[in-house]
């Protein structure tokens, strides 16, 4: 498989500036909670398609290339990038976070070993 065709996200500086693909934004935890489990998923894959293609020659392609790698090879399913909002949203200083900013703060987190693993064996440097 293409390595752009698995790559998802962004940094998030980029996902700030898409808008998701449903047809409102979810600007914070209060209105996350209100979706229910089918339009939750519905979210995280519209900001997951937003955010998995970048242009190459971007600045960030290789960041999303890399963090896409890292969530083919886990096989993260909708219901688990579900998760990862849902749990970075226990951190109550994220309430005020948008579903897409949140999803990707907690994409880097898991997958930050795996990227920067990708990143040594290129000789780039490495992500804190």
């Amino acid at each position: 498989m293409n390595l752009v065709a698995k790559s998802v996200g962004t940094m998030m500086v980029v996902w700030s500036c898409f808008s998701p693909a449903s047809a409102d934004f979810i600007g914070g935890k209060e209105r996350w909670d209100e979706l229910d489990a089918s339009g939750k998923v519905g979210y995280v894959m519209g900001a997951y398609d937003v955010g998995k293609t970048p242009s190459i020659g971007s600045p960030v392609y290789r960041y999303v290339v890399d963090r896409g790698n890292c969530v083919s090879d886990m096989e993260l399913s909708e219901n688990q990038l579900v998760e990862i909002v849902e749990g970075e949203y226990s951190d109550l200083s994220k309430w005020d976070k948008s579903a897409n900013i949140v999803l990707s703060s907690g994409l880097r987190k898991i997958c930050l070993d795996h990227m920067n693993r990708a990143r040594a064996e290129r000789g780039d440097r490495l992500l804190e």
